[in-house]
């Protein structure tokens, strides 16, 4: 496992980061939906660039986990 990092910061900061997290899952998601289907949100037309949907798919999968684990720590401090 990587090297662990502890950060203290204030919760709105964090917060601010958790919605960071959200759009670039949402961008991702949206792009491997674009790779794999050819679907382009007319709302969202944003994608982001990789080489196809695996790939999309699994950036997305890396943010989620990092969201999970904030999240994780944030709600053992409340």
């Amino acid at each position: 496992m990587d090297e662990m990092v502890v950060l203290k910061l204030p919760r709105d900061f964090v917060g601010q980061i958790l919605d960071c997290l959200e759009i670039a899952i949402e961008d991702w998601h949206r792009t491997k939906l674009y790779h794999k289907d050819g679907i382009i949100d007319p709302d969202e037309p944003y994608i982001r660039e990789c080489t196809d949907a695996h790939e999309a798919g699994q950036i997305e999968a890396f943010y989620e986990k990092i969201k999970t684990q904030v999240k994780k720590q944030l709600d053992k401090q409340s």
